[in-house]
């Protein structure tokens, strides 16, 4: 890509168009869709593997499955160059309860990336920053 062409991303009606300048013609990026009833009940239950973690509300299971469809649709429109990154932690955990669909997520992934999106340990990892004493 030359100095003077931009990537841009815009969402208009839930698709996503990516243009390399302001002049080049657009390429419509479809919405990440998929059945989420599995990934919503893994959200549903997860909180029963994780010590000190509470049940999410339904409210906060389709923030979580619309942001990561959202995050999903910008990563195959950016070219998905480099490891998918989920945009926070909310996120990854709705991908990760994506992937205990083993057979749901590999169709989904086939489908819309041409292959299988895989999770390394090294994308899991987070470093909280421990409360300091007085």
């Amino acid at each position: 890509m030359s100095a003077d062409m931009v990537l841009l991303t815009e969402s208009r009606n839930n698709a996503m168009t990516t243009t390399t300048s302001p002049m080049a013609a657009q390429i419509e990026t479809p919405p990440a869709e998929f059945d989420p009833t599995h990934l919503k009940e893994n959200l549903r239950w997860g909180h029963l593997f994780w010590p000190g973690s509470t049940p999410l509300t339904e409210e906060q299971i389709d923030d979580r499955v619309d942001r990561y469809q959202k995050s999903l649709q910008r990563y195959r429109a950016s070219g998905m160059r480099g490891n998918y990154l989920p945009d926070d932690l909310e996120v990854d955990s709705a991908w990760h309860a994506h992937q205990c669909d083993p057979v749901g997520y590999a169709e989904f992934c086939t489908r819309y990336f041409g292959g299988i999106l895989a999770h390394t340990v090294t994308l899991c990892v987070a470093v909280i920053p421990r409360e300091r004493n007085a």
